[in-house]
């Protein structure tokens, strides 16, 4: 990473904390709620289980957190990540692999 990344993730954060992706727990609304409290959250892709709900819970995920910056510009919404399984097994790969090129 660059130093400019790493600068802007700092910026972004109140904690240096990252939460786990966890298996069926994890959901889009874990990650609004991380990232609006300033830590980093990830989720599994695999727990949304179909590409129309992954694409639901992206779609919400970024809108709910870009209104959160446009109404509270003072506070820190965190960025979020995904676990996406790369392995040739993952019957989703390809359809998955495009909406996180999407959002």
């Amino acid at each position: 990473m660059k130093n400019e990344a790493i600068e802007q993730m700092k910026k972004s954060v109140e904690l240096p904390v990252i939460m786990a992706p966890m298996f069926i727990i994890s959901n889009s609304k874990m990650v609004i709620n991380a990232c609006t409290s300033g830590i980093i959250e990830t989720f599994p892709a695999l727990n949304a289980r179909t590409e129309e709900i992954l694409e639901n819970w992206m779609e919400e995920i970024t809108t709910e957190l870009e209104k959160q910056k446009q109404f509270h510009p003072d506070k820190k919404v965190a960025p979020w990540g995904i676990n996406f399984i790369v392995h040739r097994s993952n019957k989703r790969y390809v359809r998955d692999l495009k909406l996180i090129e999407k959002y």
